[in-house]
Protein backbone atom coordinates (compact mmCIF):
# COMPACT_ATOMS: atom_id res chain seq x y z
CA UNK A 1 0.00 0.00 0.00
CA UNK A 2 1.62 3.09 -1.12
CA UNK A 3 1.28 6.45 0.96
CA UNK A 4 -1.39 8.13 -1.75
CA UNK A 5 -3.36 4.76 -0.95
CA UNK A 6 -3.73 5.34 2.95
CA UNK A 7 -6.77 6.21 4.29
CA UNK A 8 -6.28 8.88 7.29
CA UNK A 9 -9.59 8.69 8.41
CA UNK A 10 -8.91 5.02 9.59
CA UNK A 11 -6.37 6.29 11.81
CA UNK A 12 -8.26 8.97 13.28
CA UNK A 13 -10.84 7.21 14.08
CA UNK A 14 -8.73 4.18 15.69
CA UNK A 15 -6.81 6.86 18.27
CA UNK A 16 -10.38 8.22 18.83
CA UNK A 17 -11.52 4.89 20.08
CA UNK A 18 -8.43 4.17 22.19
CA UNK A 19 -9.11 7.69 23.52
CA UNK A 20 -12.43 7.57 24.26
CA UNK A 21 -12.86 3.85 25.29
CA UNK A 22 -15.71 2.89 22.83
CA UNK A 23 -17.13 3.04 19.35
CA UNK A 24 -19.72 5.00 21.06
CA UNK A 25 -17.82 7.99 23.39
CA UNK A 26 -15.50 8.04 20.11
CA UNK A 27 -18.41 8.86 17.85
CA UNK A 28 -19.89 11.37 19.82
CA UNK A 29 -16.32 13.03 19.97
CA UNK A 30 -16.25 12.65 16.64
CA UNK A 31 -19.55 13.84 15.64
CA UNK A 32 -19.61 10.69 14.05
CA UNK A 33 -21.91 7.11 13.77
CA UNK A 34 -21.06 4.56 15.88
CA UNK A 35 -21.45 1.44 12.68
CA UNK A 36 -18.84 3.74 10.67
CA UNK A 37 -16.59 3.87 12.98
CA UNK A 38 -16.59 0.32 13.71
CA UNK A 39 -15.92 -0.08 10.07
CA UNK A 40 -13.18 2.35 10.18
CA UNK A 41 -11.66 -0.14 13.04
CA UNK A 42 -12.36 -3.32 10.95
CA UNK A 43 -10.70 -2.14 8.00
CA UNK A 44 -7.53 -0.90 9.26
CA UNK A 45 -7.37 -4.20 11.14
CA UNK A 46 -7.38 -6.21 7.72
CA UNK A 47 -5.20 -3.87 6.61
CA UNK A 48 -2.86 -4.18 9.48
CA UNK A 49 -3.37 -7.98 9.56
CA UNK A 50 -4.32 -8.30 13.01
CA UNK A 51 -6.26 -7.54 16.01
CA UNK A 52 -6.26 -3.67 17.50
CA UNK A 53 -8.84 -4.39 20.26
CA UNK A 54 -9.75 -7.17 22.79
CA UNK A 55 -13.53 -7.87 22.50
CA UNK A 56 -15.11 -9.73 25.47
CA UNK A 57 -16.86 -7.10 26.17
CA UNK A 58 -18.12 -3.47 25.20
CA UNK A 59 -14.43 -1.90 26.25
CA UNK A 60 -12.03 -0.85 24.01
CA UNK A 61 -8.97 -1.07 26.30
CA UNK A 62 -6.84 -1.60 23.48
CA UNK A 63 -4.61 -5.18 22.18
CA UNK A 64 -1.70 -5.24 22.95
CA UNK A 65 -0.56 -5.02 19.30
CA UNK A 66 -2.70 -1.73 19.24
CA UNK A 67 -1.08 -0.64 22.30
CA UNK A 68 1.78 -0.97 20.82
CA UNK A 69 1.40 0.94 17.21
CA UNK A 70 -0.10 4.10 19.28
CA UNK A 71 2.28 5.68 19.70
CA UNK A 72 3.50 5.63 16.16
CA UNK A 73 -0.07 6.33 14.95
CA UNK A 74 -0.08 9.56 17.03
CA UNK A 75 3.10 10.95 15.84
CA UNK A 76 1.09 10.39 12.13
CA UNK A 77 -2.30 12.03 13.10
CA UNK A 78 -3.01 14.65 10.28
CA UNK A 79 -5.13 18.18 12.05
CA UNK A 80 -8.39 17.79 12.30
CA UNK A 81 -10.61 19.48 9.70
CA UNK A 82 -12.13 22.35 11.56
CA UNK A 83 -15.89 22.68 11.98
CA UNK A 84 -17.83 25.47 10.39
CA UNK A 85 -20.90 26.88 11.09
CA UNK A 86 -22.61 27.34 15.03
CA UNK A 87 -21.42 25.16 17.64
CA UNK A 88 -24.39 22.31 18.55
Amino acid sequence: MSKQDFDWTLIRSFLAVMEAGSLMGAARQLGAHQPTLGRHVAELEAQLGGSLFERPDADRAGAPDCRRRRPDAGRRRQPRPRRTGPAK
